[in-house]
């Protein structure tokens, strides 16, 4: 799932993933109508092991949503050396590997395939599976998990985020995933459409992950705030009766500015931004911490505006415990 968010070449379309659904994770744009599936294996393989792991992929390669499974991605803890030449290969495709692994790779899968109640013998077709796989993209896990989680963060240096929180965030991530899979049974579910996936909470939202992260930086989350003590003297000026529609507004656009996928850069640089600029002037009001950060890096989030941008710095500021 991290290595969709942070190293696929589609990593801008993703804006959620289908866990222990389809497969492992299958990243899915808003619509659901292209998927992004992954079949994880925490074990090293060897090219055996690989043909018989890509089963799972196969199977919806060939499935009535064929047309939507635009990647298909097997992610592997190592590979044993008779596979390829290079060693140190972190990602290859099937032309990559030596004739005699390409050999076992396919015989294994076709192996496997017959193996399988669910894929019918029509679907086990010698151009179908040469075309499958041509194009499976095979992963190689990074050894540390911080790897994962460096590229999501684009500003950590900034941030002060240490190796240990960036651990920390990886870690609570997982447990995300892995408590989202015991949340419904989907065993037998037969669905018309992918996008009917969302029905039964088994999907993770990409800006869930970027919370997560954010409220570990920060020691707060954001999105749960009511009035942050730093805003008061402004939320203390609008009149009574639109101050709950004002404060509404503010938390509005901070939600929509943390799902935009387009400015996901520039939203993280702001967050830089504010955290440099309230070190470096512990004491200073949120309107002074506002009017001292570049407008580029201010107009970079369109989402906010001059009131929901200081209302932000206001919870940063609170959850970094300078008042």
């Amino acid at each position: 799932m991290l290595h969709l968010i942070c190293y696929d070449d589609a990593k801008d379309d993703i804006t959620c993933f289908a866990i222990d659904f389809f497969n492992d994770v299958t990243g899915m744009d808003g619509n659901a109508f292209r998927l992004y599936d992954v079949q994880s294996k925490g074990s090293d393989a060897s090219a055996k092991a690989l043909g018989e792991d890509l089963v799972t992929l196969y199977k919806n390669y060939v499935s009535d949503f064929k047309g939507y499974f635009v990647k298909q991605i097997l992610f592997v803890r190592r590979v044993t050396g008779a596979v390829f030449e290079d060693a140190e290969l972190s990602e290859f495709h099937y032309k990559d590997m030596k004739e005699g692994a390409r050999r076992a790779v396919r015989s294994a899968l076709v192996k496997a395939c017959k193996a399988k109640t669910y894929i019918g013998a029509s679907a086990i077709d010698d151009d179908e599976i040469d075309s499958f796989l041509q194009s499976v993209l095979f992963v190689v896990s990074k050894p540390d998990c911080e790897d994962y989680i460096r590229p999501l963060i684009k500003d950590s240096v900034k941030l002060g985020a240490r190796d240990s929180d960036l651990r920390a965030i990886f870690n609570e991530v997982r447990k995300k995933q892995v408590g989202i899979k015991s949340n419904s049974k989907v065993e037998g579910i037969e669905l018309s459409h992918p996008d009917e996936v969302f029905k039964y909470n088994r999907v993770l939202k990409r800006s869930d992950i970027i919370l997560l992260a954010i409220a570990r930086i920060i020691n707060t989350n954001p999105l749960t705030q009511g009035i942050p003590r730093p805003f008061l003297p402004i939320y203390n000026g609008i009149e009574p009766d639109e101050a709950d529609g004002f404060l509404e507004d503010c938390q509005n656009d901070l939600a929509k500015q943390m799902c935009s996928v387009n400015e996901s850069a520039a939203f993280w640089r702001l967050l830089a931004e504010i955290v440099t600029a309230i070190h470096s002037s512990p004491d200073a009001d949120v309107g002074s911490i506002y009017h001292s950060i570049k407008p580029e890096v201010l107009e970079g989030c369109s989402q906010l505006n001059a009131i929901s941008h200081q209302y932000f710095i206001a919870i940063v500021k609170e959850g970094l415990k300078v008042d």
